[in-house]
């Protein structure tokens, strides 16, 4: 082989190793793939630092680089923070009438942590709109001493989550006229 092919080949591997993360798709329940499912992403690094949990309402595409424009993702990552994307349930809006999803997301994330020895008082969770309400729903679980597993969580993020049913849903009826896009779908879906 000459010297520049085996260069070539060394920039390839080298490069490709920079994007490259282990990750891996669990199905709990293989004849439905909607929910009950979960995406770990993990960083290139030994030691695993903590755990940073998204529930979302299906799992996204694992792209070796990230295409996404949010760059959370890579800075986890590179911190040594490995990924949990989560399906927890398959209705919108959720009105965590019981634990059922919570109960899921608990297992989900002591599964994450026992299998990859993620440091369990490391766990970070967080989210956007109905993301960011289970976020919160699960860290208060957890506070309540409901995790079957004890877990606890460090840090929980949420953006514009609708955390008031009652306003939401009165606010929904009374503006739902102004609405476009995905305001005006989740006001449609509303009950009544």
């Amino acid at each position: 082989m000459t010297k520049q092919l085996q260069i070539y080949f060394l920039i390839i591997i080298t490069t490709s190793s920079i994007y490259a993360h282990n990750f891996e798709y669990n199905y709990y329940n293989p004849s439905d793939s909607s929910y009950n499912c979960s995406l770990i992403i993990l960083p290139n690094q030994k030691e695993i630092k903590g755990l940073v949990v998204r529930d979302y309402s299906k799992l996204p595409k694992y792209e070796a680089k990230n295409t996404s424009h949010y760059k959370w993702r890579d800075l986890a990552l590179d911190n040594g923070l490995a990924i949990l994307y989560t399906v927890t349930s398959n209705y919108f809006p959720e009105l965590y009438y019981d634990d059922s999803g919570l109960i899921l997301l608990d297992n989900m994330i002591n599964e994450a942590i026992n299998n990859y020895n993620i440091p369990k008082q490391n766990i970070f969770i967080g989210g956007i709109s109905s993301s960011g309400t289970r976020a919160l729903k699960y860290a208060q679980y957890c506070e309540r001493n409901k995790s079957k597993y004890g877990l606890k969580v460090n840090s929980v993020f949420s953006v514009d989550s609708p955390l008031d049913y009652e306003r939401f849903y009165n606010s929904a009826k009374k503006h739902k006229k102004y609405f476009k896009d995905g305001m005006l779908w989740e006001a449609n879906i509303m009950p009544g």
